[in-house]
């Protein structure tokens, strides 16, 4: 925070003040994760939010706050969701993943922010369904970290369907997966 402006924790449906930064990692968490990673032990970062994706109100907000802690620590991967979404990047030596969500890609206002598209998909509400539900599975032994994820399918409508030709969403891919990738240690 700058200037002495004070933190406030989001509950009691204040999460709609407009004024406010969201979302952010607190103060007391932000300690606790340097206690955390000062023991020099091997680790996996796993957060709801994005501590990469640029993207307003969907990444950290003081992410490279964050991500600055993590230079020269032994992190091993940085794991989110909240994107619903599928993306890989190494930012600094470090592997961050987003995992897709489980069973559709949230896009809201784009469907909403066209008339012909709301009328066509009113069904959708916001979102691209999936056929199957997504998930991952990660091995990690001495050598490596194994991502291993799937491929699914749309229930029906595509993105190509509501003109989204490149597959991306807020700065992932919003294609029916979650890739896998191999790290090497």
């Amino acid at each position: 925070m700058q200037n002495g402006e004070q933190e406030e924790v989001y509950y009691k449906k204040n999460f709609k003040n407009s004024s406010s930064v969201y979302p952010i990692v607190p103060v007391e968490e932000i300690r606790w994760l340097q206690e955390e990673l000062s023991d020099g032990m091997k680790c996996i970062i796993c957060s709801h939010h994005s501590f990469i994706n640029d993207f307003s109100k969907i990444g950290v907000n003081n992410r490279k706050d964050i991500r600055k802690m993590f230079v020269g620590k032994p992190v091993l991967l940085c794991m989110n969701g909240h994107d619903h979404g599928d993306g890989y990047s190494i930012v600094d030596g470090i592997p961050y993943l987003t995992v897709n969500y489980a069973n559709y890609a949230w896009l809201g206002s784009q469907i909403a922010s066209s008339e012909a598209l709301r009328e066509k998909y009113s069904y959708l509400q916001g979102m691209l369904q999936y056929k199957q539900a997504m998930s991952v599975y990660i091995e990690i032994d001495d050598n490596e970290i194994r991502i291993c994820g799937m491929e699914g399918e749309y229930l029906s409508v595509t993105p190509d369907d509501i003109q989204l030709y490149d597959y991306k969403w807020n700065g992932v891919s919003i294609k029916p997966q979650i890739s896998s990738h191999l790290i090497k240690l």
